[in-house]
């Protein structure tokens, strides 16, 4: 696989993280559907343990908001810059250089970019989960 293919399966893994959030979030919070992520992340980190989010899904769910937050500017860096292709020691790099803030450049590895998707589709999958109602008890 190219490194311009890992990038877009990075990105298709951001898209499949961006829908879990919204879903939670849909879930969870009272506030309107059409928000940007970072006020969708906002929303979810200022909820309280409730009837329906309790105190265990709360705090899992405030430590995969923090994930998420440190991935936003690395976000940006890859949505918004042109990809080089590039050699470090000997390795193939893609490099980045997010234009909106003038950033050093960013290179990604063919097994960092698997590592960061393999990370993104976990998270992704913790959301789902945390957007699914628990299920009924069961009657005594």
């Amino acid at each position: 696989m190219s490194l311009g293919d890992m990038r877009s399966d990075w990105l298709d893994a951001f898209a499949d993280l961006e829908i879990a959030i919204c879903r939670c979030a849909s879930r969870y919070c009272t506030e309107p559907a059409k928000r940007n992520l970072a006020q969708r992340l906002k929303d979810l980190e200022a909820l309280d343990p409730n009837a329906r989010l309790s105190r265990d899904k709360h705090a899992r769910l405030g430590a995969l908001v923090a994930e998420c937050r440190q991935l936003m500017s690395f976000r940006g860096t890859l949505v918004h810059s042109h990809m080089r292709l590039g050699s470090i020691d000997n390795s193939n790099v893609a490099l980045f250089r997010n234009v909106a803030d003038e950033t050093d450049e960013v290179a990604m590895t063919v097994y960092q970019f698997r590592k960061s998707t393999e990370n993104l589709r976990r998270l992704a999958g913790e959301f789902e989960r945390l957007a699914r109602p628990s299920p009924a008890p069961e009657p005594s």
